[in-house]
């Protein structure tokens, strides 16, 4: 039985963000506001024991995470309009919108075909559907409803608040409302979607209180990663670590960086391990003291407004697959097991420049030829949030693809 809750850990909402940007901007323009994102949780290990579902998730590109133990859930974004009461449902599929009636009749619109369609007698209504957000919200709420069983013809015209002071069950189906009229009569969700087969989209009532486990994010490293690997690398390349050769450079009493370094490079040593080095003995720049945080702090200092932007870019990689996040003083770069495959730079005060590393492609549309760096062939600008949509994403998992 899959269980359902509210998304509340913010790396996860930003990646529903990310990833259904542009069916939010659409809605949003129709009326809609954000709600809530949902987790729907399936039984444990049915990460395997459901391979087809995760298959087709995983081509329809769906926000995915697997707590415990090996259990698939799935991320979505709900949205709520007020005149008519509706609620929006982003999947991977496309946009589902949902009105309850007073006399317990529901009417469900979308943006895709469902094989299965309600029985003659059944209380959900669901017109075909339509090719866009637009054209399926137009329908929806001008669609007549006759022929549904009605003790009111009236469209409750006020969506009921989620009540958070009632410990909600799980697995309930009813949604509770606050109506101007304590008399009128309370609106229920059918128990099951008869047009997907799916269980009734219970996201609407949270989960009983009690721990939240908080998704594993891609592994962030600063200079004190480079650092670390630095170490490594020197005491696999000489057998000895960093304080037994800072010993030997300050028995030698070395006056300038050009001396050390001449000598450290008859000595074998070149790359990481010498800058290391250098660096112990002449001291480190003060951004590479710093951590990640502070690093990307100091990169939208003055330009928080783009901070969303490269928030929702760290989120989307996070579906890629293996990805470690490298911050330096002024990037942030993306990288698989093999190499960096992006870079996010905020190049202006007003625009974020998303480097990709794409071999064979031609600049074009919004694909521009990359100044980030020699071996970031492409860039996309951004200047706002929305802007991360379908499109931006699939250069970003082709450059991932490319480079894993």
């Amino acid at each position: 039985m899959a269980e359902y809750t509210r998304i509340t850990d913010p790396n996860l909402q930003m990646r529903v963000g990310a990833r259904y940007a542009t069916e939010i901007t659409s809605l949003k323009r129709a009326g809609f506001r954000p709600l809530s994102d949902c987790l729907e949780l399936l039984g444990p290990f049915s990460a395997v024991f459901q391979l087809p579902v995760l298959l087709l998730s995983l081509s329809k590109r769906e926000v995915l995470v697997f707590p415990r133990p090996l259990r698939l859930a799935v991320a979505n974004a709900l949205l709520a309009h007020s005149e008519p009461p509706s609620i929006a449902l982003c999947m991977g599929l496309g946009v589902k919108i949902y009105t309850a009636f007073t006399d317990n009749t529901l009417l469900i619109s979308s943006t895709f075909q469902s094989r299965a369609l309600p029985a003659p007698t059944s209380p959900i209504g669901k017109p075909p559907p339509s090719p866009t957000v637009e054209l399926a919200w137009s329908d929806h709420r001008t669609r007549p409803r006759n022929g549904t069983r009605r003790k009111d013809r009236e469209v409750e015209h006020r969506l009921r608040r989620l009540r958070r002071d009632v410990a909600p069950r799980r697995g309930s189906l009813a949604i509770p409302l606050t109506l101007p009229d304590p008399s009128a009569c309370c609106a229920r969700l059918p128990p099951r979607d008869a047009c997907s087969g799916a269980p009734r989209p219970s996201w609407l009532v949270p989960l009983p209180a009690g721990p939240r486990r908080r998704f594993q994010m891609p592994q962030i490293r600063d200079w004190q990663g480079m650092r670390d690997m630095s170490a490594r690398l020197l005491k696999q390349r000489t057998g000895e670590d960093v304080d037994t050769w800072n010993g030997r450079i300050k028995g030698r009493g070395f006056g300038s960086e050009k001396s050390l370094r001449t000598w450290l490079t008859k000595e074998g040593l070149t790359g990481y391990a010498q800058t290391l080095l250098v660096m112990e003995r002449f001291g480190y720049p003060d951004f590479l003291l710093a951590s990640a945080d502070e690093l990307v702090d100091g990169q939208y200092a003055d330009r928080p407004q783009l901070r969303p932007i490269f928030r929702a870019i760290i989120d989307a990689a996070a579906g890629l697959g293996e990805v470690v996040v490298q911050t330096r003083k002024s990037y942030v770069s993306l990288v698989t097991p093999r190499r960096t495959f992006a870079r996010i730079q905020p190049s202006t005060k007003t625009r974020v420049d998303l480097g990709l590393r794409l071999e064979g492609t031609q600049p074009g549309g919004r694909l521009r030829p990359s100044k980030i760096h020699e071996t970031m062939q492409l860039q996309i600008g951004l200047t706002a949030y929305e802007e991360i949509d379908s499109e931006v994403l699939g250069w970003l998992q082709k450059a991932y693809d490319q480079n894993r």
